[in-house]
């Protein structure tokens, strides 16, 4: 059976609170657990992707790298990036006003994951973040790199 971008398997596991979880095959090639309930009345539609592909304005991102998990070796890289798409395009976000509320941008080709794998390569380790060299510019390979909590304190607005 198939719910939203869902196909149910004959998996099921048992969540830390003894609740019972169908193992679901998203769309986009990632495995989710759920309860069923939840899926039938489309609280659980997908993976993830389904939202974060709501919040890119032109819904251009399709989640194919594995990365949305919290075990892949990729998702300290996968958060950085969503986490960029939140603050440039997502006007619900807390602080979207200091990113996307004062025109900052990403750069078409960095809307999808893959690509911006390709350009940055993986996050060097969990206490480095992308960061910005021209604090007005926009997120470009041309104006991003990794770096540590000292060097982004020396690149900020006043």
């Amino acid at each position: 059976m198939k719910y939203g971008r869902l196909t149910l398997t004959t998996e099921t596991e048992r969540h830390r609170n003894g609740k019972l979880l169908i193992v679901c095959r998203c769309d986009c090639g990632n495995r989710v657990s759920a309860r069923l309930g939840d899926i039938k009345r489309g609280f659980v539609v997908s993976c993830g992707c389904a939202r974060l592909e709501r919040v890119l304005a032109n819904n251009e991102a399709r989640v194919k790298h594995g990365a949305t998990r919290s075990n892949s070796s990729l998702w300290p890289t996968y958060h950085s990036w969503h986490m960029m798409q939140h603050r440039c395009l997502n006007p619900k976000f807390s602080r979207y006003k200091d990113w996307g509320g004062r025109g900052i941008t990403i750069c078409k080709r960095w809307l999808t994951f893959e690509n911006f794998l390709e350009d940055m390569g993986p996050r060097p380790s969990r206490k480095h973040s992308i960061d910005r060299i021209d604090n007005d510019g926009n997120y470009e390979p041309s104006n991003c790199k990794w770096a540590l909590p000292h060097e982004q304190r020396h690149n900020r607005r006043r």
